[in-house]
């Protein structure tokens, strides 16, 4: 059974193959989703046409921060790891967009569900770090939305990281990355401050809500700055909302929300 019938991407199953066999693997994984670019479906909802144009539309509180309400196709954007990407997985899967988080070791599908993420739209692949840059060309084939969630420093040469972006910009798919230091110049650039969180208690408990800084830059200058809260919905949900009431003081910490 190949990489591509098993139903996931095997990254032992990849690298015994060559080159050729590792595309052809891929584009038949692609061939496979649902809602693909290019792939026959039912007539989507009607989008503005600047929206469908430009933008992928990233609904929500998250994307009242970015730039036309989403992330500008063929662009790359570096992101935060935790709360916030589990937070664009939700709202991307949850409009109906196919997304592919390439390494996710540390992802937390169980946090992303609870925020209204389809995880039947959501591929999380294994991947070695040496051939995250290949495996990202080929899917951006059909994928509208990758994740590079590789824990560590890539190194990627200026070369490769050049010619990647040009593929995203021929294809239209949207590239967001954690942890990255190697992408020169993103399009966008998010950084977050958590200000204060609850359910939290020595060490243990349920997180209720959390309550957090979010900076937004766009081609390196300031953008957008807003303070978002994540609370309970009951029934195990969690959802985002803008939130205008000054911070409180309380105290810092680290709290695991993905």
């Amino acid at each position: 059974m190949s990489a591509a019938d098993s139903g996931r991407l095997d990254p032992q199953a990849l690298a015994a193959m060559n080159k050729a066999e590792r595309i052809a693997a891929l584009r038949d994984k692609i061939a496979a989703v649902p809602g693909r670019i290019g792939a026959e479906t039912a007539t989507p909802p009607t989008e503005p046409e600047s929206q469908t144009r430009n933008v992928l539309p990233v609904p929500g509180a998250l994307g009242d921060l970015l730039p036309g309400g989403g992330l500008t196709h063929g662009e790359m954007a570096v992101w935060p790891r935790g709360s916030l990407l589990c937070g664009l997985l939700a709202a991307a899967t949850g409009a109906g967009i196919t997304t592919a988080v390439l390494g996710g070791q540390r992802l937390g599908l169980l946090a992303a569900w609870e925020m209204g993420a389809h995880l039947d739209r959501l591929f999380n692949i294994e991947v070695e770090p040496d051939r995250v840059v290949e495996v990202a060309a080929v899917l951006a084939d059909g994928i509208r939305l990758l994740v590079i969630d590789v824990p560590g420093e890539l190194r990627i040469a200026p070369r490769q990281v050049e010619n990647l972006r040009a593929r995203l910009r021929s294809k239209g798919t949207v590239l967001v990355v954690t942890g990255g230091q190697w992408i020169r110049q993103p399009h966008l650039d998010m950084e977050v401050r958590k200000l204060r969180y609850d359910g939290i208690g020595q060490g243990h408990g349920r997180l209720r809500s959390l309550e957090v800084d979010v900076d937004v830059r766009l081609r390196g200058r300031d953008y957008r700055r807003g303070r978002l809260a994540l609370t309970s919905t009951g029934s195990g949900r969690m959802c985002w909302s803008t939130n205008h009431a000054p911070a409180a003081a309380g105290r810092l910490g680290l709290v695991r929300t993905g």
